[in-house]
């Protein structure tokens, strides 16, 4: 359904992400919206570290309301609010992601978020399903009018209906 791509010509990526993920044609597409270390009843998680698991957490849950999970994660964003928070970050995405194929990613050290309180805030685009359709060999195709042939028959038409 998916393909990674990490060509020789751009440097490895530099954690558990991947320069592009291409998805397969008729895929289900789900756009997870930012999801930040509050807790099922509002109150923010107490420390970075609880901030980035419940960020995670979040976002597992929405995928799962969808029937997906982060296997199906595409593409994500991350946002932190301080520089020495990314290898707090990059552990928990770590965790969250396990042993999938890396999706494509991008982490931005931002001023502030929405809340002052809010460290993480974290959106993804996840794909489910699709197929790529083989090639018709010959023939089985449908039927291509020629050029101009709908224009003739529907004057055609028209001149028959005066």
């Amino acid at each position: 359904m998916t393909k990674r791509h990490n060509p020789p010509t751009v440097h490895p990526p530099a954690g558990k992400y991947s320069h592009g993920v291409e998805t397969a044609s008729g895929a289900r597409l789900l756009y997870v919206a930012g999801q930040i270390g509050a807790r099922p009843d509002g109150s923010t998680a107490p420390t970075d570290e609880a901030q980035c698991d419940q960020a995670w957490a979040n976002v597992k849950a929405v995928l799962a309301a969808a029937g997906m999970g982060v296997a199906d994660v595409v593409k994500f964003n991350a946002y932190v609010t301080r520089a020495d928070l990314i290898p707090v970050y990059r552990g928990a995405r770590d965790r969250a992601l396990g042993d999938v194929a890396p999706p494509a990613s991008t982490l931005v050290v931002v001023a502030a978020l929405a809340n002052p309180a809010w460290v993480v805030e974290i959106e993804c685009v996840a794909a489910k399903g699709g197929a790529a359709k083989p090639a018709s060999a010959g023939g089985g195709g449908r039927a291509v009018a020629k050029r101009g042939t709908a224009k003739r028959g529907a004057a055609k038409g028209k001149a028959r209906r005066k």
